[in-house]
């Protein structure tokens, strides 16, 4: 993919950025943070620095619990696979 450079506003900040990632899901992302960090300075923490941390744990939380919902599943997914299995063995045994 093209890197493309955006100026976006982080807090009151602007960055730059270069990415190549899928424009709609950069802009989404941006707005997310965007959107903590007002959270978290609405909420009385003032420095900048800390609601840019407060907002990436937030967001690498929700991050590991959807990865760990996956990961669930993937298991699910061997135990069914792992099960069909059996019952095709069972079938071509008949």
């Amino acid at each position: 993919m093209n890197k493309v450079t955006y100026s976006v506003k982080i807090g009151e900040e602007t960055y730059n950025v270069v990415t190549d990632e899928q424009e709609s899901v950069f802009l989404a992302a941006v707005q997310l943070v965007d959107s903590l960090v007002k959270d978290m300075q609405a909420a009385g923490l003032s420095d900048r620095k800390k609601s840019a941390i407060m907002a990436a744990l937030y967001i690498a939380t929700q991050l590991m619990t959807e990865k760990n919902k996956v990961l669930d599943k993937e298991r699910e997914l061997r135990v069914v696979e792992s099960w069909l299995i059996q019952q095709e063995k069972r079938l071509v045994e008949v």
